[in-house]
Order: structure tokens, then C-alpha cells, then sequence
């Protein structure tokens, strides 16, 4: 509003002072509060920009740490699955060595041959604390007791029979003669006639 405004309108120089003051501090509250109000808007405007980032940002860590605990998943399952691979190689493994002694123990001739022949009783095996099967030597002793099996095992335990070298012999029928007191050609003659008997 101008001064010129109210004075045309044919108002007092005293009143139009007083509206002019009056005008001017409204004006002058106004703008203030305008101000305050566009520095509020500016500060809440900076606010959402922030929460805007920080929201993105926390977006972004969550599709990271989303991203990390599948894969965390996966490893998991990764492990799980090559323990259980690795307890079942152990496992047969065990059996493998328990089943070779236990047919050694019991004279099988070709552990190759036996082992086929107890396969299916193998795959549900199961482990004492001692590291032997259980039931194994029922089974064993089953195919070595079999008519149709038992040429797999050599059920007679030989013993080799003969002399032990360096010992000697007390029976005189076959030696009559002591040696080392004879020439070679008395041993010779000696031997001959033995041969000849």
C-alpha cells in the first residue's frame, strides 16, 4: 500500500501515518513469519532429502545383508552336505577296515571274492565303539558255514611241518656216522650207501 493511495482517498496525513505504521508492522510480522515458516520448509525439506538417503542407504544395506545371509544360508547347506559326505566316506571306510579283518580273521581266501557276497548287509551297517560291525562276524561265520559258500574260506589252519635249520637230529638210524669227523669222500660213501638202503 502507498502513501499517495490513502491520501487520494482523502484521509488525513495523521491517520494515513498511523495506517502506514500500522500496515508496515503487519507487513513487517508477515514477513517474519514467512521467513520462519520458508526456513521450516527448507529444514524439513533437508530432513526428507536426508531420510530419503538414509532410507536408500538402508534399503541398499538391507538388500546387502539380505544378500549376505542367503548366502550365508548357502554355505551352511554347502557344509552340511560335505559333512554328510564326508561322515558316509568315513563311514564306509571304517566298515572297509573292519570287514577286511574280520575276514582275515576268519581264513577267507580272497577278501575281493567274500566282501560282494555281503554287500547288502554292509549298506545298513552300523559301528560298535570298538570300530567293528555289528553283526558282522554272524554273517561271516554264516558264509563260511554255507555248502554253497564255504570253498571261500580255508577253514584248516596248516601248519607248516618240517625241520627248523640249525637244530640238529637226535635219531641216529639217519645219520649213523658223524660228520664232522669224516673226510668228503667218507660223507660221500657214507651217503651212498644210506641211498642204496
Amino acid at each position: 500500500m502507498r502513501r499517495e493511495f490513502l491520501s487520494n482517498l482523502g484521509l488525513e496525513p495523521d491517520l494515513t501515518e498511523k495506517i502506514m505504521a500500522q500496515y508496515g508492522s503487519d507487513v513487517e510480522k508477515l514477513k517474519n513469519q514467512n521467513k520462519i515458516l520458508t526456513e521450516n520448509v527448507e529444514n524439513l525439506t533437508n530432513q526428507l532429502e536426508t531420510f530419503k538417503q538414509k532410507s536408500i542407504d538402508s534399503q541398499s544395506k538391507d538388500k546387502k545383508l539380505s544378500e549376505l545371509l542367503a548366502q550365508i544360508e548357502d554355505l551352511k547347506m554347502q557344509n552340511l552336505d560335505l559333512d554328510t559326505h564326508y561322515k558316509n566316506k568315513l563311514r564306509v571306510l571304517k566298515i572297509s577296515a573292519a570287514l577286511d579283518k574280520a575276514l582275515k580273521a576268519a581264513n577267507a581266501k580272497n577278501n575281493k571274492v567274500v566282501a560282494p557276497l555281503l554287500s547288502d548287509f554292509l549298506e545298513t551297517a552300523e559301528l560298535d565303539d570298538d570300530g567293528n560291525v555289528i553283526g558282522l562276524d554272524s554273517q561271516i561265520k554264516a558264509l563260511s558255514e554255507n555248502p554253497d559258500t564255504n570253498f571261500l574260506f580255508d577253514n584248516k589252519i596248516q601248519n607248516p611241518q618240517g625241520r627248523t635249520p640249525g637244530v640238529g637230529n637226535n635219531n641216529q638210524e639217519d645219520c649213523p656216522s658223524d660228520f664232522s669227523k669224516m673226510s668228503y669222500e667218507q660223507i660221500c660213501e657214507t651217503l651212498k650207501n644210506k641211498n642204496k638202503e
